[in-house]
């Protein structure tokens, strides 16, 4: 992320980005959401408009299983599946997805859980560590860790309804990862 980091102000095509298409394309998924999804996305959009932030190129779906290692116990050596990738966004995000990701590999649990016990619950403090030691944190430090577990929610869930339409009919899903964060919101 250091080396094409920025500044941007959250307006726009970066709000857009953040907040407007991955709700629509949750919506376009999901039509019986419509509601409390654009209830979430007026929460969002209140949350950053206007804001500074440090932004640089993003994975887009950064999990465990889009690491490389070196060896079984060895240190990231690559990073793959890059087709979400994107040029601007909050590189927060993504590292907290890979986080709670592994919280959820870790607990046996579904990510939507992980991420609503971090919406209702806070995040746990090696998490806090790892968003505190990126390079764009002396920038991002006050954007509400509320926000931020919301968007690596809603970035995770629209990436799999819009790469995998099968999850939109999934129920097991839906209810498991989906429902359970827009309940830690309401």
């Amino acid at each position: 992320h250091e080396r094409t980091a920025t500044v941007a102000c959250v307006e726009g095509e970066l709000l857009a980005a953040l907040v407007d298409r991955p709700v629509s394309a949750v919506v376009a998924g999901r039509p019986d959401l419509a509601e409390p999804m654009g209830e979430l996305a007026g929460w969002l959009r209140e949350a950053l408009a206007g804001r500074v932030v440090g932004v640089s190129r993003v994975h887009g779906d950064l999990h465990p299983g889009n690491l490389v290692f070196s060896s079984a116990t060895g240190p990231v050596c690559g990073v793959v599946d890059w087709v979400t990738g994107r040029d601007l966004g909050l590189p927060e995000i993504y590292v907290l997805t890979l986080a709670l990701s592994a919280r959820a590999d870790r607990l046996g649990h579904e990510i939507g859980a992980v991420m609503a016990d971090a919406l209702t619950g806070g995040l746990a403090v090696d998490e806090q560590v790892t968003l505190a030691l990126l390079p764009s944190a002396a920038t991002n430090h006050s954007l509400p860790p509320r926000a931020l577990v919301t968007l690596c929610w809603l970035h995770h869930v629209a990436a799999n309804l819009s790469g995998a339409p099968e999850y939109a009919e999934n129920e097991t899903w839906v209810e498991r990862n989906v429902r359970p964060v827009l309940q830690a919101h309401a």
